[in-house]
C-alpha cells in the first residue's frame, strides 16, 4: 500500500530532526571540548616547567586581556602588539600578530619557539590560529571575508629588561650581577644557535629579567630557524645599533647575532654603545672593583666585546668560544669543573671503565644516571620509567655504567672529602647540566 503524501513529509521531517540533533550534539560536544581550556588550565601550564606549549582557543586569550583592551597593552611594533594576560595574580604575554603572515611562517614560527626550551630563553607557552568569517564594507558593499587571528603566549618575567638597568660604570648593578647576566645571555644564545636558530634582534629590549635577575632571552617570535645544510638567511629584522654591517646586504649568519651580543656586552661595560679601548673600560671600573679577578673579567668581557663588534664576520669569535672564556675567568665554574673530574677519576676507578677525555657535559651525564639510581634505590620518589628514561639519556653519550657501577660510584663519591660538602649541590647541577646537555642534542 502506498503511503500518502502526508505520511511521507511526517517521516521525513523526523528524519530532518534527527538528523539535526545529531549534528547539533557533534557540535555541541565539539564546541565543549575546545572550551574545557580555561584560565585555571593554562596557570598550572605556567607552574608546571614540564608542561608542553599548547594550542590555546582564541576566547582564552581574549577573556584574560579583557578582549585585548588597550588597558592591557604593554608594548607594540611593526609585525605585533603585545598585551598583559591576567590569570589570578599572576600575568603572561599574548602577542597578537598584525598583517599578512602566511600559514607556512607562522608554522615555523611556533615549530622555533616550541624548539627552544632553556633557562636563559623566554618560556613560550602556547599558540593560537582562528580564522572567523566576518562582513566586512569593500567599495561600499559588504562582503564575508575570512579574518585571521595569529597568537603567541609567553611568561612575563617581573623585573623587565635589560634596557630597564643598563647604566653607567659608575652606578648600578655591581661586577658580579654583571657578569653572571652576560654569561646568562650567551649560554641562552648558545642554546638557540645549537639549535639552528637565529635571533637576529638581540637588543636589551628583548632581554627580560626574573626575579633573581637571570636574563632570558626573547623577542616574542621573530626567530628564523636553519636546516642542517643552510648557513645564511636574508629575513630582515633587528634594531638599528645592534645589528652588523652586512645586515643592510641582507645577508644574515649566526654571526649576526654575535655582532649583536658585542654591543649589549660593551654597554653592560659601558652605558653605552661603540667602540671603547680596553683600558679605558678598566679604569673606570677601578674604583668600584678591589680584586684583581674581577677586573681581569672585565678585561675578558672588554677583549670579547670589541671582537664580537669586528666589522668582518669572519673575525668575530664563536659563541662556544666566548663561553670557554667567560668560564676559564669564573673561580666557582673552575671549581665545578675540577669536581666533575675528580667524580671522573672515581667512574674510571669503581667500572674500569676508561673516562680519560671525558668533558663536563659527558661526566655530568655520568653522574646523573648515577644519581637517580641511588635515589630510585633509596626511595620511591622517581619512577622506574624516569629512571630509565633517564639511564637511556646517559647511555645516549655512551655512558655503559651498569646499575651496580652507579651505586659504588656514588657511595664512594661521599665518602670523599671534596664531594662531602657539595655533593647535594653539586649532583643537582650535574642533573640539570645532563639535561641541558640532552635537550641540546
Amino acid at each position: 500500500m502506498r503511503p500518502d503524501p502526508h505520511s511521507i513529509i511526517t517521516r521525513l521531517d523526523e528524519v530532518e530532526l534527527t538528523d539535526v540533533s545529531t549534528e547539533t550534539s557533534e557540535a555541541s560536544s565539539s564546541v565543549w571540548h575546545r572550551r574545557t581550556l580555561t584560565a585555571d588550565d593554562l596557570l598550572q601550564m605556567l607552574l608546571d616547567e614540564n608542561a608542553e606549549p599548547k594550542a590555546l582557543p582564541l576566547y582564552l586569550l581574549e577573556e584574560i586581556t579583557n578582549y585585548f583592551s588597550d588597558d592591557q597593552e604593554i608594548g607594540r611594533g611593526s609585525i605585533a602588539v603585545v598585551y598583559k594576560g591576567m590569570l589570578g595574580n599572576v600575568t603572561v604575554a599574548v602577542k597578537k600578530l598584525s598583517g599578512y603572515l602566511s600559514e607556512r611562517s607562522f608554522h615555523q614560527e611556533v615549530e622555533c619557539l616550541m624548539k627552544a626550551k632553556h633557562k636563559n630563553i623566554i618560556r613560550f607557552l602556547g599558540y593560537c590560529s582562528d580564522t572567523r568569517g566576518e562582513m566586512l564594507s569593500y567599495k561600499g558593499k559588504l562582503v564575508m571575508a575570512d579574518v585571521q587571528q595569529r597568537l603567541l603566549c609567553f611568561e612575563l618575567l617581573p623585573r623587565g629588561s635589560l634596557s630597564d638597568y643598563i647604566i653607567y660604570a659608575s652606578g648600578g648593578f655591581e661586577w658580579r650581577t654583571r657578569y653572571k647576566i652576560i654569561e646568562g645571555i650567551c649560554q641562552g644564545l648558545n642554546y638557540l644557535h645549537q639549535n639552528r636558530i637565529l635571533h637576529l634582534d638581540l637588543n636589551p629590549e628583548n632581554i627580560l629579567m626574573d626575579d633573581n635577575m637571570v636574563p632570558k632571552i626573547g623577542d616574542f617570535c621573530l626567530l628564523t630557524c636553519f636546516s642542517q645544510q643552510q648557513t645564511h638567511a636574508t629575513r630582515l629584522a633587528g634594531r638599528m645599533g645592534y645589528m652588523p654591517p652586512e645586515y643592510f646586504n641582507g645577508t644574515l649568519t649566526f654571526q649576526t647575532d654575535i655582532y649583536s651580543l658585542g654591543v649589549i656586552i660593551m654597554e653592560m661595560l659601558t652605558g653605552k654603545k661603540g667602540y671603547c679601548d680596553v683600558e679605558y673600560i678598566l679604569e673606570s671600573w677601578s674604583n668600584r672593583i678591589d680584586m684583581s679577578l674581577e677586573l681581569e673579567q672585565v678585561r675578558v668581557c672588554a677583549k670579547i666585546g670589541i671582537e664580537c663588534t669586528d666589522f668582518n664576520p669572519v673575525r668575530r669569535p664563536t659563541i662556544h668560544h666566548i663561553i670557554d672564556r667567560l668560564v676559564e675567568c669564573d673561580p666557582f665554574e673552575n671549581e665545578k669543573s675540577g669536581e666533575l673530574h675528580h667524580a671522573a677519576a672515581l667512574i674510571k676507578d669503581v667500572s674500569g671503565i676508561d673516562t680519560d677525555g671525558w668533558g663536563s657535559r659527558k661526566i655530568a651525564t655520568a653522574l646523573n644516571k648515577t644519581w637517580c639510581i641511588e635515589r630510585a634505590g633509596k626511595s620511591c620518589k622517581i619512577s622506574e620509567d624516569e629512571v630509565s628514561r633517564l639511564v637511556n639519556d646517559a647511555d645516549k653519550y655512551e655512558v655503559k655504567l651498569d646499575k651496580d657501577a652507579c651505586l659504588k660510584v656514588s657511595r664512594q663519591m661521599l665518602q670523599v672529602y671534596d664531594f662531602r660538602a657539595h655533593v647535594k649541590k653539586l649532583l643537582k647541577g650535574c642533573v640539570l647540566r645532563a639535561k641541558e646537555a640532552y635537550e641540546a642534542e
